[in-house]
């Protein structure tokens, strides 16, 4: 699911004082991050978690002898800055890490100089901003139809791959 970076948070909710990060999806911005970024996002928490998880759509071969091998997410993680709190796929780690994801500056700073996951005060600020959240209500047809769409397209980006390598195999015959 793509949600531009710095946009409100629009998936379990739409929380309008929650900016989104690293909910990628096509291109994105690309560039070097201090390592310890990454050690610091490994320290938060992974809320919000979902019952199924989410491939790593960059990754190739991600299934092997029908077992997952990638990298996959089924949470997020919440920073919450000085100013501003910001919602991030877990598997943002992994595609600063893997896949060169620079995120926005204000993000990075406030995972330098936002408040510890470990204080009293940022599990209040995540509980009074869920708390302004607007859900939308769908029928069963439409979360159904959501459900199959998700599915045909990461089915079509697995079959559009495993199509490409075997067509790069032939051409080297």
């Amino acid at each position: 699911m793509k949600i531009k970076d710095l946009q409100p948070y629009d998936y379990m909710g739409k929380i309008e004082q929650v900016k989104s990060v690293g909910w990628l999806e096509g291109n994105f911005p690309k560039g070097e991050t201090d390592p310890k970024l990454v050690e610091l996002l490994e320290k938060f928490p992974v809320i919000n978690k979902c019952r199924g998880f989410h491939l790593c759509e960059y990754c190739d071969d991600q299934i092997k002898d029908g077992k997952i091998v990638g990298e996959t997410g089924n949470g997020e993680i919440w920073i919450v800055g000085k100013d501003q709190i910001y919602a991030a796929p877990s598997l943002i780690i992994h595609y600063i890490k893997d896949h060169n994801y620079l995120p926005p500056q204000e993000f990075i700073d406030s995972v330098f100089n936002g408040i510890s996951s470990e204080s009293d005060l940022y599990q209040r600020k995540i509980e009074e901003a869920k708390e302004t959240a607007v859900y939308k209500q769908s029928t069963y047809e439409e979360t159904l139809s959501d459900v199959q769409d998700e599915m045909v397209k990461n089915l079509s980006k697995e079959v559009d791959s495993h199509i490409l390598k075997e067509l790069f195999k032939k051409g080297d015959n």
